[in-house]
């Protein structure tokens, strides 16, 4: 059989070490930083002492950086303080006028009234068409001629009509003396004569009224033409002298708008004008004050910057350790080759090396329904991967299944 398995190295104790030589490096990183710099505004330096650390009670080394400048330059950046120290008194000497001028309220009463603009002037309604339904018409010649002859005709019949109506009853009243009865021939002939008499007196009138009707229509189209002449031009006249007064009257309005317009303007000018002043005296103090404290400001000059020294690499003990136990287990592990020689019969068949510290790659990818798992890994030295358990976790399920071969962990699978 081989030999035991190499003991894992101590890494507290390494891990502890890494940090001592870390915390070493820094120390010398950090003096490395705390250069002094001189340059013609004065020197920035470092000093130091121990002391320590209220949160932990740890001992730490406190650093302190001072800057001192050029005696010229500090006796400049002294003036400046003890200027602005007279600055900030007489600043707040004002206190007491800004929380009067901002203590009563903005007297608005005083400001002028917002002018009013005047009402727009309406553009007046010009007559575009005048009204002549009043005038005098005149009739046509046709119509002048015809009303001439039917006035000629009913005066010529206002008197035929009453004659001819006393000469039919006349006639009546004496044919009925003589024994005439209305359904002899005798009777209808007077009656047919009389008719035709009375036919051609009418035919007559209307004749008389057509021959008349043509000089009396000339004289009445000529009265009338020159009466609604006259009427007419009496209407044009009065149409234009009634749209020469509206357009003298919308003038003195637009006249009257503008004046009123430039005096509503002058108002809002003058009231902004009041209110400006009135803001521009509130505030004035603080103007004042705002003026001192802006002015020249005291400033640190600056200090050009050097190349910083980087921390050196401290050394991995830790990881030396751990290169110096994997050294001795793949040792180990080459010893171990011909150890199913060493197992014989039914050991070497069923019992199998599973212990964690001879597998590499270990990933967990199932369970056994005993509880541990299943995973897949590869043993150390060996590239094929293999699947299996391991032993440290099967004995916490089934110890009687776990063996040891010189310290080495083993499982019987054949009972899995």
């Amino acid at each position: 059989m081989s030999s035991s398995a190499p003991e894992a190295p101590d890494y507290a104790a390494a891990a502890e070490k890494t940090a001592a030589s870390d915390k070493e490096t820094l120390t010398q990183q950090t003096w490395a930083n705390r250069a002094t710099q001189n340059n013609p505004w004065g020197q920035v330096s470092w000093q130091n002492e121990a002391a320590v650390d209220p949160a932990t009670g740890q001992k730490v080394t406190q650093w302190t950086q001072n800057t001192t400048l050029d005696p010229r330059l500090q006796q400049a950046l002294d003036s400046q303080i003890g200027i602005q120290q007279q600055r900030s008194d007489l600043a707040s000497g004002l206190m007491d006028r800004v929380q009067n001028e901002y203590s009563a309220p903005m007297d608005w009463g005083q400001l002028q009234n917002y002018g009013q603009a005047p009402n727009a002037q309406t553009a007046p309604k010009l007559q575009t068409g005048l009204d002549y339904s009043g005038a005098q018409g005149v009739q046509g010649a046709d119509q002048n001629r015809q009303s001439a002859e039917d006035a000629i005709y009913k005066s010529a019949t206002s008197r035929l009509d009453p004659r001819f109506a006393q000469q039919e009853k006349d006639l009546q009243t004496r044919l009925a003396n003589q024994d005439i009865s209305q359904n002899s021939d005798a009777y209808r002939d007077a009656m047919r004569q009389f008719n035709e008499s009375k036919t051609d007196a009418y035919n007559q009138a209307q004749l008389s009224a057509i021959t008349g009707a043509g000089a009396e229509a000339q004289r009445n189209q000529a009265m009338d033409m020159g009466l609604r002449q006259q009427q007419v031009g009496e209407t044009n006249t009065q149409g234009q002298f009634g749209n020469q007064a509206r357009s003298q009257m919308f003038g003195f309005g637009n006249t009257v708008y503008n004046q009123g317009m430039q005096n509503a303007n002058y108002n809002n000018a003058l009231r902004g004008q009041q209110l400006q002043e009135q803001i521009q005296k509130r505030g004035f103090s603080l103007n004042e004050i705002q003026a001192l404290l802006n002015g020249q400001q005291v400033s640190m000059p600056q200090f050009g910057s050097y190349g910083q020294a980087g921390k050196a690499q401290a050394t991995d003990y830790s990881g030396a350790a751990g290169s110096q136990y994997d050294a001795s287990m793949d040792a180990y592990n080459a010893k171990q080759a011909g150890i199913s020689n060493m197992v014989g019969g039914a050991t070497s068949a069923a019992m199998m090396f599973s212990d964690r510290r001879v597998k590499a790659d270990i990933e967990r990818i199932g369970t056994h329904p005993r509880g541990f798992g299943i995973y897949r890994y590869r043993y150390i030295g060996e590239r094929m991967p293999r699947v299996g358990v391991i032993a440290q976790d099967v004995r916490r399920f089934a110890p009687e299944l776990v063996g040891s071969v010189r310290g080495v962990l083993q499982v019987n699978y054949a009972a899995l």
